[in-house]
């Protein structure tokens, strides 16, 4: 019986760490934020935009050494990490602010101006309003490519997630009462600390192997970074996300195992106590 309750209890302390690291991760919008931080997802979306805005260019009769200005002063990669800051605020609010793009419409029509000027164009109403739709396509362009989480995909994605969050509280109350009632019926079988801590620690470092095998297994392999995509910037965010939960399992692993080794030191104590006694 009590090696059923240690199984069960080791089972129920592995979900409630597994719900924890998901709760932390997958349903914190801080987490995916620091993930594209430390991907310097930003950083190659900035590169990305500015080959995008080049390849429009060109067909606008653009120079591409135009954009280079434009991407030094104009769209910079602190803009893109905070208009994707926004948009991941947006995703897991289940909100969708509309983004004011007109400061950098301005700013693009302006630099746009500058350029027309210096390769000696008039600026007719007529030149003014083909570069006033350039801007407008700019931002089109910037939008789509930084705004990549206000897609019909991860809003679909999330809207899911999202619908079941509320079972995630009350499915860790669960095991958690489950997870008490075990170890007071454990505890209830034995009168000496030496025999119900042993099923306690049956119980704990099964939950450590659970929580660390499959995590430790996917990193050795480097399954995260097996994941194929074309872009550099979804590439380093994908894997770092799922790494990143990998990692957060071992820590999940680590505290189990923590709690492994302090009953270990309480039950050598408790029988050298009871070996004194005798």
């Amino acid at each position: 019986m009590c090696t059923v309750l240690a199984f069960l209890l080791a089972l129920s302390m592995t979900l409630i760490g597994i719900l924890c690291v998901a709760k932390l991760t997958v349903m914190n919008p801080n987490y995916l934020i620091r993930v594209y931080r430390a991907s310097d997802y930003a950083k190659e979306i900035h590169a990305e935009l500015k080959e995008d805005f080049i390849s429009y260019g060109s067909a606008c009769n653009v120079d591409a050494s135009f954009f280079d200005g434009v991407f030094d002063t104009i769209i910079t990669e602190q803009l893109v990490e905070d208009y994707t800051a926004e948009s991941v605020t947006d995703l897991y609010n289940g909100t969708e602010t509309e983004k004011d793009l007109s400061e950098l419409d301005s700013k693009l029509l302006e630099a746009l101006k500058v350029y027309a000027v210096d390769k000696g164009f008039e600026l007719d109403s007529t030149l003014e309003e083909n570069l006033k739709n350039m801007s407008s396509e700019m931002c089109g362009i910037f939008d789509t490519c930084a705004g990549m989480f206000k897609t019909s995909y991860f809003k679909s994605a999330m809207n899911t997630a999202r619908r079941y969050m509320p079972l995630f509280k009350w499915a860790i109350i669960g095991l958690s009462v489950f997870a008490l009632l075990s170890v007071v019926e454990i505890r209830l079988f034995f009168a000496k600390a030496k025999n119900y801590l042993r099923y306690y620690i049956y119980a704990t470092s099964g939950a450590t192997l659970m929580l660390a095998v499959a995590p430790a297994t996917a990193l050795i392999m480097k399954i995260g970074s097996r994941i194929n995509f074309a872009n550099a910037s979804l590439y380093g965010l994908a894997s770092g996300f799922i790494n990143g939960i990998f990692v957060a399992m071992l820590y999940a692993a680590a505290v189990a195992a923590a709690i492994t080794v302090s009953l270990i030191i309480l039950r050598s104590v408790a029988v050298k106590k009871k070996q004194k006694a005798e």
